[in-house]
């Protein structure tokens, strides 16, 4: 795992919906729903594992600047590097395939584009709350949000039965091998962090599940960083 260093600054946004569909474009992608036909969708007040759902079709509303959903941990790795390079970085990780899966490892010595450790995750959702311009500052507009922004139940995670929003972390929660996600086709459950979430009194809601690295639903998306030098 990075420590963040002296000089060092990390910079973050939300991946998009069109900027998925770009890395899909130039590389041919399929995401891991698309693969195994297999997407967790809440509509119609229920939960519901569809074999057409993928990050085009989510069930829901969503525009080119949402952020883009239905996209495994695994998936979100793959645009990282895909992002790096597209930039002329070096890629944040190493992935290959063993026994028909997906094998990962950081690369720390890069200064490309990652999933955030669980405890940036946490810095930067505190920094949108302290933010009066932000629109996930307040409560108002968020209040609804709850009845459509569930994890589903299932084999796939641990956790609380509802929970808002999420978005993936690099972490594991640790219940696998020491070695789970450094080059293991097996992997720990992976940490996610909810989203922006805020109660009723105007307070971010503090949200922490484990989910399959392979698991895709319409509440997950991802946000990625990129450590900059500090002049």
């Amino acid at each position: 795992m990075r420590t963040q260093s002296s000089g060092i600054l990390a910079r973050e946004q939300k991946v998009t919906v069109g900027e998925f569909r770009e890395f899909v474009r130039r590389t041919g992608y399929r995401t891991d729903c698309e693969k195994h036909d297999s997407g967790w969708v809440f509509a119609k007040n229920r939960w519901e594992q569809k074999h057409d759902a993928s990050w085009d079709n989510p069930y829901k509303q969503q525009g080119e600047h949402d952020p883009v959903v239905l996209v495994s941990w695994y998936d979100a790795l793959w645009f990282a590097n895909w992002k790096s390079e597209s930039e002329g970085l070096s890629q944040s990780y190493i992935l290959g395939q063993r026994e028909g899966k997906c094998t990962v490892e950081s690369n720390p010595a890069t200064g490309g584009y990652r999933l955030p450790t669980e405890s940036e995750w946490e810095k930067m959702a505190r920094k949108v709350l302290a933010d009066p311009s932000s629109s996930s500052a307040g409560a108002k507009g968020h209040r609804n949000q709850r009845n459509d922004n569930r994890v589903p139940p299932g084999p796939w995670y641990m956790g609380a039965t509802q929970t808002p929003r999420l978005e993936w972390c690099w972490d594991s929660d640790g219940v696998a091998s020491a070695n789970s996600g450094t080059g293991s086709p097996s992997p720990a459950p992976r940490i996610c962090r909810g989203a922006d979430v805020i109660d009723e009194n105007g307070r971010r809601s503090d949200v922490r599940v484990s989910c399959d690295a392979s698991t895709a639903a319409n509440t997950l998306s991802f946000r990625l960083i990129k450590e900059s030098a500090v002049s």
